[in-house]
């Protein structure tokens, strides 16, 4: 499989228990196999009032009590949840993405 070369990977409903305990650790997993791009990005979306630091912990609690690998590097959870921001959304709102599309604008001219 060849791998991409950048990629923003947005997951609506962040602050769930899926993305908790099965989207975020796979991904750790899938990074320290270095099957994701060197240049990539996971937005986490969702309702509630988090932000970047917050979610950041959540995920790398996450990883560390579901990820399959036994007792994860530190330096590798924290290189890697590096690589994580949170942004609020109502998603009932069409107001508000056209916000959502110009953050995700700001992310990739960063990368």
């Amino acid at each position: 499989m060849k791998k991409p070369e950048n990629m923003i990977m947005i997951i609506f409903g962040a602050t769930g228990d899926l993305a908790y305990r099965k989207l975020i650790p796979a991904l750790f997993e899938l990074n320290g196999q270095n099957m994701i791009p060197d240049k990539f990005h996971i937005l986490g979306i969702g309702r509630k009032d988090n932000n970047d630091d917050e979610f950041r912990s959540e995920m790398a609690e996450g990883i560390e009590k579901f990820s399959e690998i036994i007792n994860p590097d530190k330096s590798s959870v924290g290189k890697f949840i590096s690589k994580l921001s949170y942004y609020r959304i109502n998603m009932d709102s069409p107001d508000d993405y056209p916000d959502l599309k110009a953050h995700l604008e700001d992310i990739d001219e960063k990368k």
